[in-house]
């Protein structure tokens, strides 16, 4: 990974640390892909790949919520 990568990939986790959903999705594209497929239980809804900036504002957004609950 290069170091503007690793930057950007630092900067997602603070977004994501601050429940910063838009600075989440202002750094990632539209050809980001979440596999999200091995973690948690295997029939749960999340457990599945997310496309894009719309996937990735729906997974967030999903964690988030779960964070708070």
């Amino acid at each position: 990974m290069s170091e503007s990568n690793a930057a950007i990939v630092k900067k997602i986790y603070d977004c994501f640390e601050a429940g910063d959903i838009n600075g989440i999705l202002e750094l990632v594209t539209e050809d980001t892909l979440w596999d999200h497929r091995a973690a948690g239980a295997p029939d749960s809804p999340m457990n599945r790949e997310f496309h894009g900036k719309e996937g990735v504002g729906e997974k967030t957004t999903a964690s988030a919520m779960l964070e708070t609950n």
